[in-house]
């Protein structure tokens, strides 16, 4: 009885340490191209990205409001004080030391072993070093495209939205008067 649970032990542990090995080079692996990419500086341009799309969201709705604009300097302790709050709150939920563990288990499930280490040697290469400077500017460009694509469907969103707007009460209004 003894030699069967010793084998049965034997037989799992024979099992379970080459997957446990493999997920560990694996997170190694990754945690290789998080430091290569450097994700960590990424984050924080991400960061500043959202900074200033929030500063910029908060001004054109000043603008927007007549009443608020003209009183701009008056409000623009709270806006100061608001736009803070926020980007504290995005600084926490964005914050690397708590992202990295997520990210290296993202790359590590997405990637087998051969595709990671494929890619930390591409990242060495005199192109991978030029894909990973060049990609944070290319991102934020990207970024800046994408923003002006859906900047020039605002204007049909927002009729959109106004027309659902529309139904909605004339179909609540209609609802309404069938009541007795």
């Amino acid at each position: 009885m003894a030699y069967c649970r010793y084998f049965g032990v034997l037989a799992l542990t024979a099992l379970v340490l080459p997957a446990l090995a493999e997920d560990t080079r694996k997170a190694a692996l990754a945690e290789e191209i998080l430091a290569l990419n450097k994700s960590a500086a990424l984050m924080q341009t991400v960061l500043d990205q959202y900074h200033t799309l929030i500063q910029e969201q908060i001004q054109k709705s000043i603008e927007a409001d007549g009443r608020l604009q003209a009183y701009s300097k008056d409000i623009e302790p709270v806006v100061t004080e608001y736009e803070n709050k926020v980007f504290a709150e995005l600084q926490k939920a964005l914050n690397w030391t708590e992202l990295k563990p997520r990210m290296v288990s993202l790359y590590a499930d997405e990637f087998s072993e051969e595709e990671l280490t494929a890619i930390v040697a591409f990242y060495k290469t005199t192109a991978g070093q030029s894909f990973l400077k060049k990609m944070p500017e290319l991102t934020t460009k990207a970024m800046q495209v994408g923003q002006q694509q859906v900047q020039s469907a605002m204007p049909e969103i927002q009729r959109l939205g106004q027309e659902l707007k529309d139904k909605a009460n004339k179909i609540a209004a209609d609802k309404a008067k069938q009541q007795p």
